[in-house]
């Protein structure tokens, strides 16, 4: 792996991938308040192309204990499901954040537990993979207020044109 990432440029340490969940996933079935459950899947199993593409070493997933159909899975542990589901798990080191209950919580509470994990080794880059685009300045926003904006990064698997709820979605 270190061999990867001198080829690629990248220094010693971890880049991370935050991926935040929208619901939970067990046995195919996809428990969560919004009607966008193929596109919650898509995004899921579109996160190794983004890990490969960005040269990332580490995914936190990210997401609490959410839905009253499945109160003993969490949002973050259902991406393990899908991946496994859909043969598509990243071929990274992933970790799991199962507190968090919104976006900017993602972010602070995935960052905890990536520490966790790899206490000694230096984070130099973050980005957020979400669903949506229109998440993005809320994720820039709270890059910015942790002071860490010079180093994350935003990627997005759809726009609001194909959600359910498209206007309301595109004001986010």
């Amino acid at each position: 792996k270190r061999h990867t990432m001198k080829r690629h440029g990248i220094s010693h340490g971890v880049s991370a991938l935050l991926i935040g969940g929208q619901g939970t996933y067990q046995d195919g079935e996809y428990f969560t308040e919004w009607p966008d459950r193929d596109s919650s899947v898509l995004h899921a199993a579109n996160t190794r192309r983004v890990v490969t593409e960005g040269c990332y070493t580490h995914v936190i997933c990210c997401g609490g204990f959410t839905q009253k159909g499945t109160p003993h899975l969490s949002e973050a542990s259902s991406f393990l499901n899908m991946w496994d589901e859909t043969q598509t798990r990243p071929v990274v080191q992933i970790t799991l954040d199962e507190v968090s209950l919104d976006s900017t919580e993602n972010v602070v509470f995935g960052l905890m537990a990536l520490r966790r994990e790899v206490p000694e080794i230096p984070i130099l880059r973050v980005a957020y993979y979400s669903l949506w685009q229109f998440k993005k300045a809320r994720m820039v926003g709270c890059a910015r207020d942790l002071g860490i904006d010079r180093r994350c990064y935003f990627h997005a698997y759809a726009d609001h044109t194909v959600a359910w709820a498209h206007e309301k979605a595109r004001i986010g």
